[in-house]
């Protein structure tokens, strides 16, 4: 499944945040798609809310944000 658009344009110095309202899981990828979803690229970190941010260092980095599920669902506990 994707979205659309499939692309978009990010300039330097954008932030870009998505708000997880489904009750599945999803990915958030930048560049080429990793074989395992799983865990998120090294650098991706989470606050205590469960937010996750990426610093995106040049057209060529990829990033992914790992697997983002409903409110509470990768919290332990």
């Amino acid at each position: 499944m994707r979205f659309l658009p499939g692309t978009i344009v990010v300039h330097v110095g954008d932030t870009v945040e998505w708000t997880l309202e489904s009750p599945t899981t999803h990915t958030v990828t930048f560049g080429t798609e990793p074989p395992d979803l799983g865990p998120p690229s090294a650098g991706v970190t989470v606050d205590s809310d469960g937010a996750r941010h990426a610093v995106v260092g040049s057209p060529a980095e990829d990033v992914h944000s790992g697997i983002l599920g409903p409110k509470g669902y990768d919290r332990a506990g």
